[in-house]
């Protein structure tokens, strides 16, 4: 992850003395800078406790397996195990930016079991990711294997406009998962949000948009409007249609789904 440095508040204090003789200017021997050096950049928060809740104790009977044509086993935990939908990582800016601009901005990804980098989409759009699962057979000896979803994700914007001092504007995508984004944003909601500079309290004016539309954008500072604001961003992702295929059908099995977040 890399972060904005810059140094604020920097004050060069000269002593100037005059020379009136020679009508000239002398610099003193020393100069003090006075200034400390902050993070300029809005952070963000990260959990999957969620995902860590519901991805263990899933059952199958072997009984239950699809045997494919290729001699692959297929499990399906989804319906079985009351699985529709899982929570997986989740984030929300913990302070405004004053702008619209590519460090607002962070870039979800998984790495897959071929070992390319997914980045999620963050526009509803479900796409599909395999990982590697590794099983224990009955004799001990460990046996490789594929987890295979389809993980959906959103991202979700709320800002300010400069002019108006009545409304905040909120940007998500239609669906449930892009109501997720939405209402994230809700639960971290800052006070400056709740009402303006004279007390007023502030009406939120929700835009649903559809997955053609580019949420992230507005966060990059691409799209984003010319009078807004106070720009405050979230994100989630759901991992659903989880199924594991084995050539040895083990007695029990782990898999790793890891997400990293990078800025530019």
């Amino acid at each position: 992850m890399s972060k904005i440095i810059s140094l604020l508040g920097a004050i060069l204090t000269l002593m100037v003395s005059v020379a009136v003789e020679s009508n000239t200017f002398e610099l003193p021997s020393d100069m003090r800078f006075i200034g400390a050096v902050v993070d300029t950049t809005p952070s963000w928060q990260w959990h999957v406790d969620a995902a860590q809740r519901r991805t263990s104790d899933w059952d199958a009977q072997k009984r239950e397996g699809i045997k494919e044509a290729d001699g692959v086993t297929r499990f399906t935990y989804s319906a079985k195990n009351g699985l529709d939908k899982i929570a997986f990582i989740q984030g929300s800016m913990k302070m405004p930016g004053s702008f619209g601009r590519k460090e607002l901005l962070p870039r979800v990804t998984i790495l897959e079991a071929s070992g390319r980098r997914l980045m999620l989409n963050g526009n509803v759009e479900p796409q599909p990711a395999s990982i590697t699962a590794t099983g224990v057979l009955r004799n001990g000896r460990t046996t490789k294997g594929m987890l295979s979803l389809v993980i959906e994700s959103a991202y979700a914007v709320q800002y300010k406009l400069r002019g108006d001092e009545q409304n905040i504007y909120r940007l998500s995508y239609q669906g449930d998962i892009g109501e997720v984004a939405a209402g994230i944003i809700n639960q971290h909601l800052l006070a400056e949000y709740a009402h303006n500079e004279r007390g007023i309290k502030m009406t939120s004016v929700d835009r649903r948009v559809d997955s053609g539309y580019d949420i992230a954008s507005v966060l990059g500072g691409e799209t984003t409007p010319v009078k807004a604001y106070a720009i405050l961003g979230s994100f989630t992702s759901y991992v659903g249609q989880i199924n594991t295929l084995w050539l040895d059908v083990p007695e029990t099995w782990t898999a790793t789904l890891t997400a990293e977040v990078q800025f530019q």
